[in-house]
């Protein structure tokens, strides 16, 4: 949420004074450094692509001991689309453990939890 106040602010300023400033380039962080933490659990992130079927979660983590996690990555502050929403559930009933990820400290909590179910 802070992200996205910021983000609203800098978006303001710039509108007001014509001076444009990049933004943080939070989301594309966020990949690497998720990657970089599976790594790290002895695990690997496949990217999850399902052609002809939107609404799959980005990427499918898989940790020793045959724990597979499907992980949703969004910029900070975007909710999941009806779509996604529904594919999760479907996932989830299915057993499989699906998080969405938006925010650095996320990547941390959830390879904590990871660390824990293996």
């Amino acid at each position: 949420m802070k992200n996205l106040k910021l983000a609203t602010w800098l978006l303001a300023v710039m509108l007001k004074t014509g001076v444009w400033v990049p933004l943080p380039k939070i989301y594309e962080e966020l990949r690497p450094y998720g990657l970089r933490r599976v790594k790290e659990l002895g695990g690997v992130a496949f990217k999850f692509v399902r052609p002809g079927h939107a609404g799959v979660p980005d990427r499918l983590v898989c940790l020793p001991g045959g724990l597979a996690w499907f992980v949703e990555l969004k910029a900070p502050g975007k909710k999941l689309r009806p779509l996604q929403e529904a594919e999760h559930r479907r996932l989830h009933k299915l057993g499989f453990l699906v998080s969405v990820i938006d925010r650095r400290v996320d990547v941390d909590l959830l390879a904590d939890q990871m660390q824990c179910w293996r």
